[in-house]
């Protein structure tokens, strides 16, 4: 697109903005004609039949990298569909109204220009930026005196200690954009988030910080999880040195394809059941047979997974200084999030880095009261060790002001005791609600709850969080028959089948991995083990398959891609086209499903890019895991209520929280614990109380915390966890 054409939608915003007779709805009209129109001209494939929504996300599944981008684009977009549906004349009597202010609409304003920079890199004049109150001399601006002390402090190694709304993302946002300016020759910075929803967060909000303040400065920016980072530093290091990647990653959710496999290997020592039932707890849990069993499929069919590639990269740094200095070179800063949940592997990259380059700096943000993912390996006496290990390289400070948790939650959690760390007392401006109810019977506290939703109105602004995944059914079950939206967040492990099956035909056309091979012949009944009757030699798994009706089929699709150069999608349809066995179209997402999938593959250029992406930004591809809940029966394009499980509600927010099913038996749910010895008992209940403290702070404005007392005929009482609050 011209800069001309950039300049017409920046000049156009601009005058919508300023003009003084029309009011703020009027203007929000104006800006949603130039979204819509912004991209239709970025998608000119489409024809008129396709609405913004699909608009959007035709660009940005192109363009997988700036994810959070269009995470901004939906959210402007929503934000003036509401503003402007809220202002529809329904009949001549009856006008709905929503309060409007000149502060939303210049947010929005904000977030146009931001759009529309990054998908043209026309930067817009000194007029729009007065406009949007930018001072390109502050860039602290609107940190408090705790945030600022941080961010200022020049220590090589930082940590904050910063709980439930303190601000934690703006800080490390406003400690990068500090040192680019204060450090110009010292530019690179590496950001790690825990997860990559969190990692597109932080991103959002550094462009926006970068388009206001950074636009004479030269830096280097990388932003993502350490998985993401590490993998793709040593596939480019690869490629520079003319070698082949080739480990295929799986995820952990993969390692129960290997049961069959791991049985053989230990000669039956354990059932399949035993094998799975290892396989769904922590590896630090499996025995040390089981271990070396998985390590050795692994090497045998070159797969590694998420903390393999974690181990593959610290041998690398560690071995090849040629690596090591490479890496290092574009490694000036590192700055964590989510400190506190890191695994041992994580530090010990940490550190060898910092050992390896004695100017490194290190900035970490975290809250151990937050340490909930012990099960996946990360646990806070890791970076307790750290700390301990440079105490005299290491500033620490605490971030007291929550500008989310209203007081009335604070001055319940500030309450908790923790076995392993301190609680820092948060203090809020927010006066908000706390109240504990109990109700007969479960179906009792569904009704109640679905009633207290649909009587605020506002789906976006609620959640119910449950402990676990099944304890949201009878509230699904009423959504549903009130008609009213909803998401779900957790809950979901397997990668559905049909998916699954067109991945291992994709690796298979990738480097002829054998455990695909397997993995495709198991399903479609192809014996892959009899040799051929006079055969004259002996022929393997994979010599076999592809002398198969099949294997030649997938072999011929694999010329057709490389000789016409087709894209992914096309690639993709020609499998599902051909290939497919007939009996996985029998269920109706399936068609759906791929619909989606190619829109997904798209963006990516070669086959490994994109099975890699599938296995490291889970989150990205969630909507092709089976799913143990029901979905919603009505559209989920406009606002929705969110459903989530505690683990799944961490990081976000919402002014209404229910907070369900909060029994003592369903939680802490001692049971099977109650035979345990007293330290672990100490810490099982340690854990829960640090699971309640991340519910009960997603809360803005009011949380709402309830029970059955009767379940089954069987009485109930609240969890021992909530026995500081009085219950009505």
């Amino acid at each position: 697109m011209e800069a001309k054409q950039v300049n017409f939608y920046y000049e156009g915003m601009k005058q919508a903005f300023i003009r003084p007779d029309s009011n703020w709805a009027i203007k929000a009209l104006d800006f949603r004609g130039f979204l819509e129109d912004f991209f239709k001209l970025l998608t000119p494939e489409l024809d008129g039949q396709f609405t913004m929504q699909d608009r959007i996300d035709e660009y940005y599944d192109s363009n997988p990298d700036e994810e959070a981008m269009r995470m901004r684009a939906h959210r402007t977009r929503k934000k003036l569909n509401y503003i402007i549906h809220h202002f529809i004349e329904i009949r001549p009597e009856e006008i709905k109204r929503v309060s409007v202010t000149k502060g939303d609409i210049r947010s929005i304003f904000e977030d146009l220009v931001l759009i529309i920079y990054n998908a043209t890199n026309v930067i817009p004049d000194s007029a729009t930026f007065e406009l949007l109150g930018v001072n390109q001399s502050d860039c602290l601006k609107g940190l408090n005196e705790q945030q600022k002390d941080a961010v200022l402090t020049d220590s090589r190694i930082v940590f904050v200690n910063a709980g439930p709304g303190t601000g934690k993302t703006t800080l490390l946002v406003q400690k990068m954009v500090h040192h680019i300016i204060k450090n110009p020759q010292s530019n690179h910075i590496v950001a790690l988030s825990f997860t990559n929803t969190a990692a597109r967060q932080l991103e959002e909000k550094f462009q926006q910080q970068a388009f206001m303040y950074l636009k004479e400065n030269q830096y280097e920016l990388f932003n993502g999880t350490i998985h993401s980072f590490c993998l793709r530093k040593m596939r480019k290091y690869y490629q520079l040195k003319g070698r082949s990647f080739e480990y295929m990653i799986i995820g952990d959710d993969e390692l129960f394809d290997f049961a069959p496999d791991i049985c053989r290997l230990l000669n039956d020592k354990y059932t399949l059941e035993e094998i799975n039932g290892f396989l769904s707890n922590s590896s630090k849990l499996w025995p040390e047979d089981l271990s070396a069993a998985i390590a050795d499929i692994k090497a045998r069919y070159k797969f590694i997974s998420l903390n393999g590639i974690l181990y593959l990269f610290d041998d690398l740094l560690s071995k090849d200084q040629e690596f090591a200095d490479w890496i290092l070179a574009s490694s000036d800063m590192l700055v964590i999030d989510e400190a506190q949940d890191l695994n041992e592997s994580n530090f010990t990259i940490f550190s060898r880095m910092l050992g390896l380059k004695p100017s490194l700096k290190l900035f970490m943000v975290g809250d151990p009261r937050q340490n909930i993912f012990e099960f996946n390996g990360g646990s806070y006496e890791y970076l307790d060790k750290f700390l301990a290990q440079y105490q005299n390289e290491v500033t620490r400070r605490d971030l007291s002001v929550s500008y989310r948790c209203p007081e009335a939650v604070l001055g319940f959690v500030n309450g908790f005791t923790f076995m392993d760390c301190e609680n820092v007392p948060l203090r809020s401006d927010i006066a908000g609600q706390i109240q504990a109810k109990a109700y007969p019977t479960v179906q009792d506290e569904s009704t109640s709850v679905v009633d207290s939703i649909s009587a605020i109105g506002d789906f976006d602004s609620c959640s119910v969080i449950s402990p676990n995944i099944k304890g949201l059914a009878d509230i699904i079950e009423k959504l549903n028959a009130n008609n009213i939206p909803y998401v779900v967040l957790g809950g979901r492990r397997k990668i559905k089948s049909h998916i699954k099956f067109v991945n291992n035909l994709l690796r298979i056309l990738y480097n002829n991995n054998e455990k695909s091979i397997l993995s495709v012949c198991r399903t479609l009944a192809i014996d892959v083990k009899t040799q051929p009757i006079g055969a004259p030699r002996h022929f393997s798994p994979k010599e076999l398959f592809f002398r198969h009706t099949y294997g030649r089929s997938l072999r011929e699709i694999h010329k057709e891609y490389d000789r016409l150069e087709w894209s992914l999608p096309s690639l993709v349809d020609a499998i599902v086209d051909k290939l497919l066995p007939a009996g996985m179209y029998t269920e109706p997402q399936v068609a759906e499903d791929f619909k989606k999938l190619r829109s997904l593959i798209s963006g990516y250029k070669t086959i490994k890019e994109y099975l890699d992406a599938f296995t490291i930004d889970k989150e990205r591809f969630i909507c092709f895991y089976e799913k143990d809940f029901v979905e919603s029966v009505a559209a989920t394009d406009g606002p929705c209520l969110t459903l989530s499980t505690i683990h799944s509600a961490k990081g976000l927010e919402w002014k209404y929280v229910f907070l369900i099913g909060m029994y003592d038996l369903n939680f802490p749910g001692l049971k099977k614990y109650s035979n345990k010895t007293t330290d672990k008992h100490e810490k099982y209940l340690n854990t829960k109380k640090k699971e309640l403290y991340v519910a009960c702070t997603r809360a803005a404005q009011q949380l709402s915390i309830s029970y059955p007392e009767v379940i089954e005929s069987i009485e109930q009482t609240p969890s021992r966890l909530i026995a500081g609050l009085e219950i009505s």
